[in-house]
């Protein structure tokens, strides 16, 4: 259930976050976290336009975030529900790692409540069971550690870093044979693949877990090329 929505302080328009919250059994509002929702200019819209009959001076939620320097908190009347995915709740009830996927016109507001955390079936060992919270907000997968895992890389699809992640570590099976002792040439997108894109061919001044330099002899007069060595080695960090 959406309670209200953060923008960046002083902007007129724009959506930085949904403030989200469930409904305790006393029929409390419990504040349960924020997500960037990712949605369409004309949904976007939609959504600025409903919002304007909800809204209301003081939060819904009974434990309300407090106001940060760099946003501002405007609070709806409880009746817009969004589709969420997260990984766990945290100790003080709130969602780590979110993924927003659409506003729900189906469910009403007062029937989101607390949900119990499952684990996907059809994702099996490639997925949500093969993750864990790591510190500072990161998330393993595997023995591969994550950071910034709700960085959105795609703004069409909304999909995330650990979207990505969890896609390789479902096909790596059948992937990495095809790696194994290969120049590779990886395309980096820093600031998602809306962003500027720029190849990589050389390990530059950052080690890469699982892919070392080939002998410099093989292409004289260039830095070594970057190749797959083992499946074993793609284990680490990835940033």
């Amino acid at each position: 259930m959406i309670g209200g929505f953060s923008r960046v302080k002083g902007a007129k328009t724009g959506v930085r976050s949904l403030l989200l919250g469930v409904y305790e059994q006393d029929g409390t509002l419990r504040y349960a976290g924020h997500v960037a929702p990712h949605l369409t200019p004309s949904r976007g819209a939609a959504f600025s336009k409903r919002a304007q009959t909800l809204f209301q001076a003081q939060p819904v939620f009974y434990n309300a975030p407090q106001p940060e320097r760099d946003r501002e908190f405007h609070w709806l009347a409880p009746d817009i529900v969004a589709e969420v995915s997260f990984l766990e709740w945290t100790p003080n009830g709130e969602i780590r790692h979110p993924v927003f996927h659409a506003l729900r016109e189906d469910k009403p507001a007062r029937a989101v409540t607390e949900e119990k955390v499952v684990d996907d079936p059809q994702v099996g060992q490639a997925g949500s069971t093969r993750e864990r919270p790591g510190p500072r907000g990161t998330v393993f997968v595997g023995d591969i550690r994550i950071s910034n895992p709700q960085r959105v890389m795609d703004q069409a699809s909304g999909r995330s870093k650990l979207d990505i992640v969890r896609y390789y570590d479902a096909i790596a099976e059948w992937a990495l044979p095809y790696l194994n002792a290969r120049p590779l040439a990886l395309v980096r997108a820093p600031d998602g693949i809306a962003g500027e894109l720029f190849f990589q061919k050389h390990s530059e001044r950052a080690r890469i877990p699982g892919v070392e330099e080939l002998p410099a002899s093989l292409y004289q007069g260039h830095k070594p090329l970057l190749v797959a060595i083992r499946q074993t080695h793609w284990s680490g960090s990835l940033r």
